[in-house]
């Protein structure tokens, strides 16, 4: 199971900010609960961006804050790429 790809969203310092909070934990616990290998692809994501800069993440969005465009998801599956690969 994987947490959802974040939105866009940035605080006053451009500081990118992390969501679906509540959704998380509920996922990883369902994940526990079941057997199911789980990956924080929202923490993932997260810390990419939080590593190129607000002003890239800027370029991988075709919308406001929801919708990534082809670079965006490219960036979107490599992270999910590396979380299969860091499963056991």
């Amino acid at each position: 199971l994987c947490s959802p790809v974040p939105h866009k969203k940035f605080d006053e310092a451009g500081k990118f900010v992390r969501g679906w909070d509540g959704w998380r934990q509920w996922i990883e616990t369902c994940a526990a609960e079941t057997g199911a290998a789980y990956i924080d692809l929202n923490e993932l994501i997260s810390r990419g961006y939080d590593r190129v800069g607000q002003a890239e993440v800027e370029t991988f969005f075709a919308d406001a804050r929801t919708h990534t465009n082809e670079a965006g998801a490219l960036f979107n599956a490599r992270a999910l790429v590396g979380g299969l690969r860091a499963l056991p």
